[in-house]
């Protein structure tokens, strides 16, 4: 509703890239996991696909606005970062770390806290990551960040 009321571009991107992005950045996942699990009994995998990626494909709805970025380098090479980063990451870790946190010893809840504090660390290093933006050239900041997917105890498990 207040973006049929909006006479500026700020306030666009201030409705759109703010309150809706911080809103389902923080629900996406949950909701997905919860419709899934309440109304679906079996293929609740391809459930949760489908929800997480309608928010890609919502923004999708704007990419003809940006068909001419499409064209740079610079576009191909951070494009490629974060397939890479979103694969990793939502495709591996997160799917995969309160079933190994629980073959490793820690509880599901504490598991859970676990995960729950590397999203409000991941919440920070993205706004980290924008500030650092405005004041250093990419490289510096492509070189480091892929440090983060590196596991922390890489000590061999017999």
């Amino acid at each position: 509703m207040g973006g049929c009321r909006g006479h500026h571009l700020w306030q666009l991107i201030l409705l759109w890239g703010v309150v809706v992005g911080l809103g389902t950045g923080l629900t996406a996942l949950v909701l997905a996991a919860t419709i899934s699990v309440r109304w679906f009994h079996t293929h609740r995998g391809l459930i949760v696909g489908l929800l997480t990626s309608s928010s890609a494909t919502g923004q999708l709805i704007f990419l003809p606005l940006l068909a001419s970025v499409s064209r740079t380098r610079t576009f191909w090479i951070l494009f490629a970062t974060f397939f890479i980063c979103g694969a990793s990451t939502n495709g591996l870790i997160q799917t995969h770390f309160i079933p190994f946190c629980s073959d490793n010893g820690l509880s599901e809840i504490t598991a859970a806290g676990v995960l729950a504090t590397m999203g409000v660390l991941d919440f920070a290093g993205t706004i980290a990551s924008g500030w650092l933006s405005d004041r250093f050239t990419v490289a510096p900041r492509l070189t480091v960040a892929p440090g983060r997917l590196i596991p922390q105890d890489s000590r061999s498990r017999t």
